[in-house]
């Protein structure tokens, strides 16, 4: 599932592998275009992935487009 975050380029990522690092974040989600940033959230105690993540786009029309293709996919 992919939602826009409060920053039109950002997307809020969740329902992936809690194995999926931020290599594959830009693997996943770069085809749509390029990223500035990939974050995995990770627990402070455990340093495991909390289950979410967070994808920059340099544009918002790459943002909405992975958006839009991505949704339901991952």
């Amino acid at each position: 599932l992919c939602t826009r975050h409060h920053s039109t380029t950002k997307l809020f990522v969740v329902g992936l592998s809690y194995n999926a690092n931020q290599l594959v974040l830009r693997d996943t989600f770069g085809q749509h275009g390029e990223i500035i940033e990939a974050k995995v959230l990770c627990d402070h105690v455990t340093g495991k992935s909390r289950g979410y993540r967070f994808v920059r786009f340099i544009s918002e029309t790459t943002a909405t487009t992975s958006r839009k293709e991505m949704n339901g996919q991952v």
